[in-house]
């Protein structure tokens, strides 16, 4: 693996099983383990919990201990806080984590491949970015979970989404794909250079909401030259009302052929991971398939490929896209999934149709620090208009987003000047240097193991 620029990653647990039911590091096996990772060359190491929490206490310290005496250096990822305290982060003892040598821990629940488990962690550091941001920094940081960029089950826009906002939570980039199968456009958005740039700031100061959660929100991130990252995250529309079982399904009701949403390239996708599954099915016509459904009544739709595929028991948490893959839901309103996110794409604007900028009279609120105002119309149906801006001589203020229509996005980027052009993306914002905003101190805990990964 090294000899092909990849590094090797490794897993086990604090407990005598992983949560797979494999042998794991406990009890009291951290130190030979960790020689033999080392003896391997293991650079990453993941240890999830999967056994009583008592335990956790000692045995992340002693796997720690043995890391350091290995004579490698590993990177050394916890689970212990995802265990405890119920996700309270103001109860959690991040100096203790720290101290144990943990250079990176999972904070909370497991990322599923869904908008609505990303959401759902978005709004938890949105939450408790104040009780996080003192205990984040360089060789010790609050891992939000795996990106989702390039596993094909987000838009590109959620996808835009996720980039963003974890590089301005300076939280670890990790992918969870196949990356024989990333596509161009999830490629481009992995390997954007003005979103690493910000994830990566040596500073290494975490960046957090300063709004409140609402359907629109400002994060920012101070830089260490000064700067600040600036993401405005707009929501757009409230939850839609989850259409569960049980259905209707009368022969009259579901063989109507308006009942059906019928997708192609891509499937409504059931919440609640491979529980929201209730059966598969294989050597199926489609009609044959939604027959099946019809006759059950916690059947809300199915995914179909190739005469195979799995019926689901809701049509709540949005769409997957495969290329050969189709569906059918019987259980959906077409603007169930209609989320539109005016992602912050840190550093970039990217337009999302064809036509032309348009110049326009600032706001009163923010005309007397800002040189020029743009707007790009994404769709009629969203009235989206982003605000772009440029002040070569002026200071900038942030304005309040309430002051704004809560359809507009305002994407900038705080920068000493330099226009920054990113890779496949066609406009930037550039600003002038804006005052760091007021971010909690930082931790006076020293990390035993003080390293960036």
């Amino acid at each position: 693996m090294h000899a092909k620029g990849a590094t090797f990653g490794l897993y086990t647990a604090e407990s005598p099983t992983t949560c797979g039911g494999y042998p794991a590091s406990a009890p009291d096996h951290e130190a030979l383990d960790a020689k033999t990772f080392a003896g391997w060359g293991v650079d990453y190491l993941k240890v999830d919990g999967c056994g009583p929490v008592d335990y956790y206490k000692g045995g992340y310290k002693a796997m720690g201990a043995g890391l350091e005496a290995s004579g490698r250096d590993i990177v050394y990822s916890c689970s212990w806080p995802a265990y405890i305290n119920g996700g309270n982060e103001t109860l959690q003892p991040f100096g203790e984590f720290i101290m144990d040598g943990c250079n990176l821990w999972r904070n909370w629940d497991d990322i599923q491949c869904n908008w609505k488990s990303l959401e759902s962690i978005i709004d938890h550091w949105g939450e408790y970015g104040e009780a996080l941001a003192p205990y984040a920094g360089p060789g010790h940081w609050h891992d939000m979970d795996m990106l989702l960029v390039g596993a094909h089950c987000l838009t590109e826009d959620e996808e835009k989404t996720q980039m963003a906002i974890w590089s301005i939570s300076a939280a670890p980039l990790i992918m969870g794909n196949d990356l024989r199968n990333v596509s161009k456009t999830s490629q481009a958005i992995l390997q954007n250079k003005d979103a690493i740039a910000v994830n990566q700031d040596s500073l290494g100061q975490m960046g957090i909401r300063l709004s409140n959660n609402t359907a629109t929100q400002v994060w920012a991130r101070n830089l260490a030259n000064g700067d600040v990252a600036v993401a405005l995250y707009n929501k757009a529309t409230a939850d839609p009302t989850p259409i569960l079982p049980p259905f209707d399904n009368s022969t009259t009701t579901c063989g109507a052929t308006d009942t059906w949403t019928h997708t192609k390239g891509a499937y409504y996708e059931a919440c609640g991971g491979a529980s929201g599954d209730i059966g598969s099915f294989s050597d199926l016509t489609l009609e044959e398939a939604q027959a099946q459904c019809c006759a059950n009544t916690n059947c809300a739709g199915f995914s179909f490929d190739n005469g195979s595929g799995f019926f689901k028991q809701n049509a709540n948490c949005g769409t997957l896209t495969y290329t050969q893959v189709e569906g059918k839901s019987a259980r959906i309103r077409l603007t169930l999934y209609s989320l539109f996110l005016a992602q912050v794409w840190s550093m970039t604007a990217r337009m999302m149709d064809t036509r032309a900028p348009q110049q326009f009279q600032c706001p009163h609120q923010v005309r007397n620090h800002y040189a020029s105002c743009w707007q790009y119309h994404h769709r009629p149906r969203d009235s989206l208009y982003v605000l772009l801006v440029q002040a070569p001589t002026r200071q900038p203020i942030l304005p309040s987003i309430s002051q704004m229509s809560t359809s507009t996005a305002i994407l900038m980027s705080m920068t000493s000047g330099r226009s920054r052009q990113s890779q496949g993306h066609s406009k930037t914002a550039t600003l002038r240097k804006m005052s760091p905003f007021t971010a909690p101190p930082l931790s006076d805990c020293p990390s035993q193991r003080a390293r960036s990964i």
